[in-house]
C-alpha cells in the first residue's frame, strides 16, 4: 500500500510541475487523475508475470549506436525521394520474422521498424511482423531481418 501513495504523490507532483494550475478545480482533477494512474499501475503490476527481459543492457549502447547510424542513412533515403521530381515511391508489404523471445524484445523490435523513416510496423502476428515500406529502399526483407536479429542477439546476451 505504501507503493500506491508513493505513486500517487509523484503522479501528483507531475501534474502540478506540467500543469502550473493551481485552482481548487485543477488540484482535484489532478488528485482524481494520480489516484486512477496509481490504481492503473498497482492492478497491472500485481497482474503481469515476466515474460523475458534483455540480458545484455551493457550490449544496448552499441546496438543503438548501430540503430543510430541506420536512422541517419534512413532519413537521407527518405529526403532523396522526396526532392526527386517524380517522387519514386512504391508502397509495399513486407512480412518479417520476429525471432525474438521475449514479448519487450519484440515490442522493441517493432518499434525500432517504425521509428526508422519509411517503414511502418502494421500489424503483429505470432512470430511476425507486417511492415509497410515507402519503397525498395527504405525497406527490405534482408535490412529488416538484420535488425531483428540484432534485437534477437540482444535479448540473448550475444555481442
Amino acid at each position: 500500500m505504501p507503493q500506491f501513495f508513493a505513486a500517487m504523490g509523484l503522479a501528483m507532483a507531475l501534474w502540478i510541475a506540467l500543469s502550473g494550475h493551481f485552482t481548487s478545480l485543477f488540484l482535484t482533477l489532478g488528485a482524481l487523475s494520480a489516484a486512477a494512474s496509481a490504481w492503473l499501475w498497482r492492478r497491472t503490476r500485481s497482474d503481469a508475470r515476466p515474460r523475458g527481459r534483455f540480458r545484455a543492457f551493457h550490449r544496448l549502447p552499441a546496438y543503438l549506436l548501430w540503430f543510430a547510424r541506420e536512422l541517419i542513412l534512413a532519413n537521407f533515403k527518405v529526403a532523396r525521394i522526396i526532392l526527386t521530381p517524380s517522387l519514386p515511391i512504391a508502397p509495399k508489404l513486407i512480412s518479417t520474422p520476429a525471432r525474438q523471445k521475449s514479448d519487450a524484445a519484440r515490442a522493441f523490435f517493432a518499434n525500432c521498424i517504425t521509428l526508422t523513416p519509411g517503414t511502418v510496423t502494421v500489424e503483429t502476428k505470432e512470430g511476425r511482423f507486417l511492415v509497410h515500406a515507402l519503397c525498395d529502399e527504405t525497406g527490405s526483407r534482408e535490412s529488416l531481418a538484420n535488425m531483428g536479429d540484432r534485437i534477437a542477439a540482444l535479448e540473448r546476451g550475444e555481442p
